[in-house]
């Protein structure tokens, strides 16, 4: 029945993300913010699909204690339900995401100019460099950066060594640093 439920979601899924990719194109040419509310609108269908076809929910504890505007938030990444629920909760967040993720189509498309952050994980000090000078430009228009400090998705109660980005941004920007899981 699992494999049933995945067969179904994936269709539905692809489906809804071609569709909505598609008829959106035209909010490329728009404004930044206005790509982050198409990304929000895409991310609650997603997250709808999730709900009603598979039984995924997710909780979130501790908003309430999340500072407003910019912030680092150094984040566990357990799965791509992740990824999809921080323009929900956030608002408009500068993600930092690995580089190649901009090459997928639509995605890569809508990422890009809704301000995310890419590194390019083998580009050492250079790479760092870039990434700080987004998320400082992120941090100046008051946005919250969420980093994955590990680097990838990890399986809950895995532990990974943190990769340098995460104390970069601590260091570089001064924000206040938020852990989240």
């Amino acid at each position: 029945m699992n494999w049933l439920r995945a067969l179904v979601f994936n269709i539905a899924f692809f489906g809804v993300t071609a569709l909505m990719g598609v008829a959106a194109l035209p909010v490329l040419l728009l404004p930044r913010p206005a790509v982050m509310r198409f990304g929000r609108f895409w991310a609650r269908s997603v997250l709808a699909l999730l709900r009603i076809i598979v039984g995924l929910d997710g909780e979130i504890r501790g908003l309430a204690n999340l500072p407003r505007g910019a912030v680092v938030i150094a984040m566990k990444h357990q799965s791509a339900w992740d990824t999809l629920i921080l323009p929900v909760v956030l608002g408009d967040p500068a993600v930092v995401i690995k580089r190649e993720l901009l090459w997928v189509p639509f995605y890569g498309w809508y990422a890009s100019r809704a301000g995310s952050i890419p590194i390019d994980r083998r580009g050492g000090a250079g790479a760092l460099r870039r990434m700080l000078a987004a998320a400082r430009a992120a941090a100046d228009a008051g946005r919250p950066i969420v980093i994955f400090p590990e680097g990838t998705r990890t399986a809950p109660g895995q532990r990974l060594s943190y990769q340098p980005g995460v104390a970069a941004l601590y260091q570089a920007l001064g924000l206040p640093l938020v852990p989240a899981a």
